[in-house]
């Protein structure tokens, strides 16, 4: 049995980012429990010192696994986080060296999978891990890995049957500050592991999923739920790709939480447009109550720049359908792809001004440019690890008020395109010394 601590970095105080329940590192943890080794979740959230006085290292652990979720804060002109974990990784080597222990550090999660091949430093020269970690890091533990380097997993067969245990403390922390407006209300639970099925010009996440999908036991997300709901979590967020990629298994899955009969219980996810009215009828009795959809836009210029996979008519039958059932949509619009402009920025905001609710719409602007992703091809700038997006002109924002509806635009949009806006004036552009970066 081998000693492992499991640390989330995305939960250092000074990153003021959203706190989201580690349910990466809770599946990590699942996995090394039932295979018996001794693990510890080390989220700052709850101890906050341990940040700052690095306590931990002196447990003398076999292993330190950290886990890089968010790189950065995600706006034009945000910043990256990349120093902060690199001089935190440096501070825990540092703090083994001195007190002469052998533990072996190693680091993994979503964010580093992405920008593994833009790291380069030698605190991140350690055992590395690409993808869904657990089985990597089991054979980490049972010495099947001896060397330094970049290590990638392809295989989610052991998902069908994980059984996530979920810590009860820790869980309460988070609903805690779910109250707040630094934290989701929600618990995440999975229900699936695998590569999406469409193919966002934006997206990159793709590339690091394994080629099969792995559904897990239905059992075993009823346990989760009824676990969380003791832990008195009336909130839940299906954090897969897309819910509903495979249709029949997400209506089992409804059906299950029908079954339930769970007072004030409710939950939602992201869903792709493949839905049929029997499937929003079970959405609507098993206390779904928010559908999220990335439609980004309604121009059929841009659907096709995108990469999107629905035509104009799926979206407006679909939006309809799920207006006669009354189960609340929330429709996700990312103005600023490839070959957005003034004409495809007019006609998204006339179909959200005839098919949308003004509730329903969220509006964002700016597709950060990932690693490997298909629009990462455009750039010519290497450094991608730096926050880069694609070009954003200074007058598009004066073209969605000018074309939306007033009565379309909720307080929470106008704020946030104030913000944007303000960001856009003070961004530098690429060649520039310093700032938040936008592709031109």
């Amino acid at each position: 049995m081998k000693k492992i601590a499991l640390i989330n970095l995305s939960s250092i105080p000074i990153l003021q980012i959203t706190s989201v329940y580690p349910i990466g590192l809770t599946c990590l943890y699942s996995y090394l429990v039932k295979h018996g080794h001794c693990v510890d979740i080390i989220d700052f959230l709850d101890n906050e010192h341990s940040y700052y006085n690095l306590d931990f290292v002196e447990k003398n652990y076999d292993f330190i696994g950290l886990s890089i979720r968010n790189m950065e804060l995600d706006t034009i002109n945000g910043e990256s986080f990349f120093n902060i974990y690199d001089e935190f990784i440096g501070e825990i080597k540092q703090k083994i060296s001195e007190n002469k222990l052998n533990t072996q550090l190693f680091v993994g999660g979503a964010g580093y999978s992405v920008f593994n091949n833009q790291i380069n430093s030698e605190n991140f020269n350690e055992i590395m891990f690409v993808g869904n970690g657990e089985e990597l890091v089991l054979n980490l533990v049972e010495e099947k890995i001896t060397e330094k380097g970049i290590y990638t997993n392809s295989s989610n067969e052991f998902f069908e049957n994980l059984d996530i245990q979920y810590d009860k403390k820790l869980v309460k922390k988070y609903i805690e500050k779910g109250k707040s407006e630094l934290g989701m209300k929600e618990i995440g639970i999975p229900t699936h592991r695998g590569k999406c099925i469409y193919n966002c010009s934006y997206c990159a996440y793709k590339n690091i999923e394994s080629n099969s999908v792995i559904y897990r036991d239905i059992k075993l997300v009823k346990k989760n739920i009824i676990d969380l709901y003791e832990m008195n979590v009336r909130k839940i967020f299906f954090c897969d790709s897309l819910f509903n990629e495979d249709l029949k298994y997400a209506k089992e899955i409804c059906r299950m939480i029908i079954s339930l009969k769970l007072k004030d219980f409710s939950w939602s996810a992201y869903f792709s447009l493949k839905m049929d009215i029997e499937f929003l009828e079970l959405l609507k009795q098993s206390g779904c109550n928010n559908i999220y959809i990335s439609f980004d836009t309604f121009s059929e210029r841009m659907i096709k720049n995108m990469q999107k996979q629905f035509s104009l008519s799926e979206a407006i039958k679909l939006i309809d359908e799920i207006h006669k059932i009354r189960v609340p949509l929330k429709a996700f619009i990312l103005f600023g792809g490839p070959g957005e402009c003034e004409d495809t920025i007019k006609e998204t905001c006339t179909f959200l001004n005839k098919y949308l609710r003004k509730e329903e719409i969220l509006i964002s602007i700016g597709i950060r440019i990932l690693p490997n992703s298909k629009i990462s091809k455009e750039v010519s700038w290497d450094n991608i690890l730096d926050l880069t997006f694609y070009e954003v002109k200074q007058n598009f924002i004066e073209i969605i008020f000018e074309n939306l509806d007033k009565q379309k635009i909720t307080f929470d949009n106008f704020w946030r395109l104030m913000l944007i806006q303000k960001d856009l004036l003070n961004c530098k552009m690429i060649g520039e010394d310093s700032g938040g970066k936008i592709f031109i």
